[in-house]
């Protein structure tokens, strides 16, 4: 769970963990971007079915089946969630997470930079 965002990040509801097979199975013919399905359309489609799943928390159902391997190649895009075997995409895709780590870590770095000056600046007040 990530501090401040405990309501999209919690580990996934026994009812969300009942839909793992729901979305692995409508994953599985989603192979390449031309078949791409959004989050959006994911959540009207369980919507229409009978199920109430936020934007959020169908990333983290999708996070969760990519991370235990249910769904191998699956990527997401701004076309949405697909299956690719194309190692081309592939590399692309790292690529694309790779940058976003780093982007994390840059801002990461900025605000642990910023917590020390304020503790230095606390301590020269207290001293």
């Amino acid at each position: 769970m990530i501090p401040n965002f405990e309501e999209y990040t919690h580990d996934l509801t026994e009812y969300e963990l009942s839909l793992v097979p729901k979305f692995s199975n409508s994953f599985k013919n989603k192979i390449g971007k031309q078949n791409a399905v959004t989050s959006k359309v994911i959540e009207e489609k369980m919507i229409d079915a009978g199920h109430k799943v936020s934007g959020p928390r169908i990333r983290k159902i999708v996070n969760y089946i990519r991370n235990i391997g249910i769904v191998e190649g699956l990527i997401g895009s701004n076309y949405g969630y697909y299956i690719t075997t194309d190692k081309k995409e592939i590399e692309d895709y790292i690529e694309s997470l790779e940058s976003r780590e780093t982007a994390i870590k840059v801002v990461r770095e900025g605000m642990e930079a910023y917590l020390r000056r304020l503790k230095i600046k606390e301590n020269e007040t207290k001293g």
